[in-house]
């Protein structure tokens, strides 16, 4: 009988250590970057994720995007340091919250979440500003050099000026198509 209670405190302090040992063991850190926290629906939104751990073995990866659509992710036995982006593409406005979670074995060992905005696209014009020459400029020369910046809410693939000159020795007369 006595060898019992000896064997029975063993095991005890063996699953008592155990226990402390896992539970100072350090969860894998994650780290996430959204390339753009608002974007419009039907751009990408693209996810950089950096996972890292001394002392736990890292087994997968899950990402939910928070519209329904999920990624899982295997990573290779051995690694300590995972690295990945992931593009994703969103169907509705609105705002989302993006979830990582990481896998040691079988049991979820540490998660990270961000958030991104969903916009609907708009239809407006794009906003384009003649830099130089200025308007209604007087020009003495032949030549004229044109500077101008166009920007959007959408990715501005083309910007024309049309130019009417009344007279060349007069002001500068121009619109903007789009």
């Amino acid at each position: 009988m006595k060898n019992w209670g000896t064997q029975i405190f063993i095991l005890i302090m063996l699953v008592t250590t155990i226990s402390l040992v896992n539970a100072t063991e350090a969860s894998p850190n994650i780290q996430l970057n959204l390339d753009d926290s608002s974007i419009q629906i039907t751009e990408e939104a693209e996810l950089s994720v950096a996972i890292s751990s001394q002392e736990i073995e890292m087994t997968k990866l899950k990402i939910n995007w928070g519209d329904g659509e999920n990624k899982e992710l295997s990573i290779p036995s051995g690694n300590y340091l995972f690295l990945t982006t992931e593009n994703h593409e969103y169907n509705d406005d609105g705002n989302f919250e993006i979830s990582v979670e990481v896998y040691c074995g079988s049991e979820r060992c540490s998660t990270q979440t961000t958030s991104i905005k969903i916009n609907k696209p708009t239809d407006k014009d794009p906003n384009v500003e003649l830099i130089s020459p200025k308007k209604n400029a007087d020009f003495e020369e032949d030549g004229v050099s044109f500077k101008f910046e166009a920007t959007d809410d959408k990715e501005l693939d083309n910007c024309v000026f049309e130019l009417r000159m009344k007279n060349p020795k007069k002001k500068l007369e121009y619109s903007k198509e789009y």
